[in-house]
């Protein structure tokens, strides 16, 4: 009973510090708004690279052993290819913003796992990577959260290999993916005609949480829909949060993280730009989350104490 009281304690007075902390926080009864910049980049393996082309040359401070980028300046998305990239939290509206020494940092993986529609009028499905290039992600995940202090952008220089470092080496938050019901979904609408230096792909998800890491922070968290967007049963309610029919309702999808993005050419980037970032893509805009209005910050530290004070006057009786 002793170990168990002390673990009641270490876990109520954890969650409270966390709520405490600057890195990140959500605010509870309303949705959140987690705006972010992404830098990506578009891997294709070596033995696709070999039998369609259209990549760039094998560079070991930038590419996984068995990939390579493909090259920008040239149409085309195959089957196979994964979209790897690292992205930062500039502000989760409406309670915190990104300091010196405060990130909220990503990392991300996507696997062309569908091609439907042609020319203009493409869409992407993208899956859970069977293979990560990278090697960061576990079986069901798409994206791992950091908190820490590493920052970057869009213009530096490092090595892929440098910055991927940066952000994953610090505290695990936690991860989301798909899970392949009607309730997740990944996918982009592109136009395949165009190459990637002209392209602007409109990218829309709904993850559900894998894995809490020591710092997540964000409590018990509602189903949400993304009204941004319709193909997988937008437009419902104007506060995002999914009711119990829309829940049941087959043609919603409610998750807990839902966003949208807009991908384009890195202006900044060493290929085919005028900079000297190894990044080719960058993507904006933001992720939205609801967390319940229960502070289970305190009722966490209110169980644990209840489980010490249990524990004294066994003790004393």
């Amino acid at each position: 009973m002793r170990t168990f009281n002390k673990t009641l304690m270490a876990m109520g007075l954890a969650a409270l510090a966390g709520s405490a902390q600057a890195a990140p926080q959500f605010a509870q009864g309303s949705a959140n708004q987690i705006y972010f910049n992404l830098l990506e980049n578009q891997y294709r393996s070596a033995a696709n690279c070999a039998a369609v082309g259209n990549c760039l040359g094998f560079d070991a401070a930038q590419d996984p052993l068995g990939w390579q980028r493909v090259d920008p300046t040239v149409s085309g998305v195959n089957l196979g290819d994964v979209f790897v990239g690292i992205g930062r939290v500039q502000n989760v509206d409406p309670l915190w913003s990104s300091t010196p020494g405060d990130r909220f940092n990503a990392y991300l993986a996507q696997e062309v796992t569908g091609i439907t529609g042609a020319g203009a009028n493409a869409k992407l499905t993208l899956g859970n990577p069977s293979a990560d290039p990278f090697g960061i992600l576990a079986a069901g995940e798409q994206l791992r959260f950091y908190t820490g202090a590493y920052n970057f952008n869009a213009i530096q220089g490092d090595s892929t290999f440098t910055m991927i470092t940066g952000v994953t080496s610090e505290t695990f938050w936690g991860s989301l993916g798909i899970n392949g019901t009607k309730n997740n979904y990944s996918y982009s609408l592109t136009d395949l005609t165009l190459p990637g230096t002209q392209d602007k792909t409109e990218n829309y998800d709904a993850w559900n949480l894998v894995t809490l890491g020591p710092s997540y922070s964000a409590g018990k968290l509602e189903l949400v829909n993304d009204p941004n967007e319709a193909l997988q049963g937008g437009n419902i309610n104007p506060n995002l949060r999914c009711s119990a029919a829309d829940v049941a309702n087959p043609a919603v999808s409610c998750s807990d993280f839902v966003g949208t993005a807009e991908i384009e050419f890195n202006a900044n980037s060493a290929v085919a730009g005028s900079g000297v970032s190894n990044w080719i893509f960058v993507a904006n805009d933001p992720l939205v989350v609801y967390r319940t209005p229960e502070p289970g910050s305190i009722a966490l530290l209110a169980l644990g104490l209840f489980g010490l004070a249990a524990g004294k006057r066994r003790r004393s009786s």
